[in-house]
């Protein structure tokens, strides 16, 4: 069993291989939420390190489905190339869920709602039946501060990451909600409880 994002790229691999055996499942969450909370881990703000160079996804990478989206290159913020990332690897997913072993859509933010129905539908698909423990609340342990301000994406961008998000099951109003980027700074520009 694995998590992230570094897998997802075996998925086709390994469903070749192992067929029946496999079993996977789709998480997504609020893209400008990720986008936002890996800012604030330092992804793309800064120098790249070596986590940026061999797991992110890039808009020059040769096989980047949204390579073109930028014209400048040099001009993209972290949280611009954050939300890229989040692009291309929710839309590449999304073409994995006709393949032998999904289990299904999961929205993060649905996971630990009804007494966490979805999350364990989430584990009971991907391991069978079982006695789960739900009731141990959800804590973000790692919590970090922008080190700088998130301000209106690109507008191509804007319209591709809108497009997939609602395409994953989001609404416009759960989108818009978020895209208040006053709100989202200042959400993210201290700790959070």
């Amino acid at each position: 069993m694995d998590v992230g994002w570094p897998v997802y790229a075996w998925l086709p691999y390994l469903v070749k291989r192992y067929g029946k055996q496999i079993r996977f499942a789709h998480v997504v969450r609020n893209p400008f939420l990720v986008a936002a909370s890996l800012t604030t881990h330092g992804r793309f703000s800064g120098k790249m390190g070596r986590w940026e160079k061999l797991s992110m996804i890039h808009p020059t990478d040769k096989n980047a489905k949204f390579q073109g989206i930028f014209e400048d290159q040099d001009e993209i913020s972290a949280f611009e190339h954050n939300l890229f990332h989040w692009l291309e690897l929710n839309t590449f997913m999304a073409e994995q869920h006709g393949r032998e072993g999904f289990v299904g859509l999961f929205r993060f933010e649905e996971l630990y709602v009804d007494g966490a129905k979805n999350l364990t539908s989430l584990l009971e698909g991907l391991m069978g039946s079982g006695d789960f423990d739900m009731q141990q609340s959800p804590v973000d342990r790692v919590q970090k501060k922008l080190p700088a301000e998130i301000k209106k994406p690109n507008p191509r961008l804007l319209d591709e990451v809108t497009k997939a998000a609602i395409d994953l099951g989001y609404s416009e109003k759960e989108l818009t909600d978020v895209m208040d980027w006053d709100l989202l700074n200042e959400r993210y520009s201290k700790v959070r409880l």
